[in-house]
C-alpha cells in the first residue's frame, strides 16, 4: 500500500507538468494563427487597392467618354452653326444677285423706255412737218449749191445711209439743191442696204427730202415697192427692212398709201403659208 501510494503521489506531481507542457504548445498555435491573420490582412489591402484601381480606372473612362461626347457635342454644334452662316450668306448673296439683275433689268427697262418716248417724239414731230409741208420757194433754192458734182456726190452718199452718219447726211442734204435730180435722189434710197437699226435715220432723211421736194415721195414708193416683190437677189432680210422703212415712212406722214401696206402684208402672209407668188 504504501508503495502505491508513493506512485500515484508521483503521478499526480507529473500531471501539472504535461499541463504546462500543452499550454507551451498552445503558445506556438498562437503565433501561426496571427502570421494567417496578418496575411489576409495584406491580402485584403491588396485587394481593396485593385477594387479602388477598377473603380478609378472606370470613372476614369467614364469622364473620357463623357469629354469626347462633349468634344463631339460642340464639333456638331459649330457644324450646326457654320452650316446655318454659309446658308445665311448664300441666301444674301442669292438676294442681292437678285436686287442686282432686278435694278439691271429696271434700268434696260427705263432707257428702253426713254427711247421709245424720243422715238414717238421724234416721229409726232416728222409726221406734223411731213404732213404739212413749208416748202422752199424756187428762190431759196437757188441760194444752194445745184452743180452737177455735189448733187452726183450726194447721191452716192444716200446710198449708204446709217444711223451713225445720219446727222452729217442730214447736213448735205439742207445745202444742196436737188430740184433737178429728185428721181435720182429717191433711186438711190431705194438702193440702200440698211439695217433693222438705221430704218428711223433713213425716213429722216426722206422726210427731209419730202418737205424740200414734192414730187420726190412719188419717185421714192415704186422703187421699194418693186424691191418688195422681187423674187430675185433679194434676201428675206432686205424685204424686211424695206417694209419697216415703209411703214415708218407711213408712220412720219411721208406718205397715206394704206393700200400699199396691204398688199405688201398680204403677199406676205400668202409666202409664210406657202402659197407662193
Amino acid at each position: 500500500r504504501k508503495q502505491n501510494n508513493a506512485a500515484n503521489t508521483t503521478n499526480k506531481n507529473s500531471r501539472p507538468g504535461k499541463k504546462n507542457s500543452n499550454r507551451g504548445g498552445g503558445g506556438g498555435g498562437g503565433g501561426g494563427n496571427a502570421a494567417q491573420a496578418n496575411n489576409a490582412s495584406h491580402k485584403g489591402n491588396r485587394d481593396n487597392t485593385k477594387s479602388i484601381s477598377k473603380r478609378e480606372k472606370a470613372e476614369k473612362l467614364q469622364e473620357d467618354k463623357r469629354k469626347e461626347q462633349e468634344r463631339l457635342r460642340r464639333e456638331e454644334e459649330e457644324r450646326q452653326r457654320l452650316e446655318k452662316e454659309a446658308m445665311a450668306l448664300k441666301a444674301k448673296t442669292q438676294a442681292e444677285e437678285k436686287i442686282k439683275d432686278y435694278r439691271a433689268s429696271l434700268e434696260e427697262g427705263t432707257q428702253k423706255l426713254e427711247q421709245m418716248r424720243a422715238t414717238l417724239s421724234k416721229r409726232l414731230d416728222l409726221r406734223g412737218r411731213n404732213l404739212d409741208p413749208d416748202r422752199s420757194d424756187d428762190r431759196s433754192l437757188s441760194k444752194l449749191d445745184s452743180s452737177v458734182k455735189r448733187n452726183t456726190a450726194l447721191n452716192k452718199k444716200l446710198k449708204q445711209i446709217s444711223d451713225e452718219n445720219k446727222a452729217t447726211m442730214l447736213q448735205d442734204v439742207a445745202k444742196v439743191n436737188q430740184t433737178k435730180y429728185v428721181s435720182e435722189a429717191a433711186a438711190a434710197i431705194g438702193e440702200v442696204n440698211f439695217k433693222q437699226k438705221d430704218v428711223a435715220a433713213v425716213a429722216e432723211v426722206c422726210s427731209l427730202l419730202h418737205e424740200r421736194y414734192g414730187e420726190f415721195t412719188q419717185n421714192l414708193l415704186p422703187p421699194l415697192e418693186k424691191l418688195m416683190h422681187s423674187t430675185e437677189n433679194v434676201t428675206v432680210t432686205k424685204k424686211r427692212n424695206t417694209f419697216r422703212l415703209i411703214l415708218e415712212l407711213f408712220l412720219v406722214g411721208v406718205h397715206s398709201n394704206i393700200e400699199l401696206l396691204h398688199t405688201i402684208v398680204s403677199k406676205l402672209v400668202k409666202e409664210v403659208l406657202g402659197e407662193g407668188n
